[in-house]
């Protein structure tokens, strides 16, 4: 057996016969699949909270950048401008 292991080994087989090594390996394999689960689950987490902050900031904007076009349409309303938008009301446009 030690024989054909060596012969094995000179040739670049691989040499699967190291006990502690073999019993490592399963639990080496768990290990690794907890923490990318783990890393999986934080950058969900990671995604979700960004999104939560993000949500309420473009809502904001998009806001006030409609406040800041409707500000805009009465200065030029009150500036004496007839606009699109008055004249279809009445049927005119």
């Amino acid at each position: 057996m030690q024989c054909a292991n060596l012969l094995d080994k000179a040739e670049g087989v691989k040499i699967c016969d190291d006990e502690h090594l073999l019993k490592e390996a399963p639990k080496r394999k768990k290990r690794g699949a907890q923490r990318q689960r783990a890393w999986e689950d934080r950058t969900a987490r990671v995604a979700d909270k960004t999104q939560q902050l993000q949500d309420p900031w473009r809502q904001n904007s998009r806001e006030n950048k409609e406040a800041e076009a409707e500000r805009r349409l009465e200065k030029t309303r009150k500036r004496g401008r007839i606009l699109p938008q008055d004249l279809e009301p009445a049927g005119l446009a």
